[in-house]
């Protein structure tokens, strides 16, 4: 049981990557550009829910079944909480018509950020694995 949220964190943090790419390479003008935007709506909500999940399944997990780790004894679950966070406020945006053109044009600086936040989250979170 304490591998299900490495796993889901796993996952979480490469759908956020790719999903992020595939946002980045759909501003681009490339002949790819609109399957590139397609996907990236498609495919975020589901990064999003994990990484949502992973979040909250993390410290569950760590209460539950890692009696050798004390919970945010590391920094992977404020940075894993702050992808929450910036994957949330990118939902946000994204949802937003274009017209409130302040908050859509935050959205791809708080998907780059979720981006690296999610690499980072990984990194440290391989140091704590079960």
């Amino acid at each position: 049981m304490a591998w299900v949220h490495p796993a889901l964190g796993v996952v979480g943090a490469l759908l956020t990557i790719w999903v992020g790419f595939l946002g980045l390479r759909s501003r681009q003008k490339r002949p790819d550009a609109p399957v590139a935007r397609k996907r990236h709506r498609r495919f975020s909500t589901w990064a999003w829910i994990a990484v949502l999940v992973a979040a909250i399944g993390g410290p569950i997990s760590t209460l539950l079944f890692r009696k050798d780790l004390k919970l945010a004894e590391s920094l992977h679950l404020p940075v894993a909480l702050l992808v929450a966070a910036l994957m949330t406020g990118g939902w946000y945006t994204s949802r937003q018509p274009r017209a409130k053109a302040v908050l859509w044009e935050w959205h791809p600086y708080l998907g780059i950020a979720a981006m690296l936040g999610a690499a980072w989250a990984l990194l440290l979170g391989l140091g704590i694995l079960p």
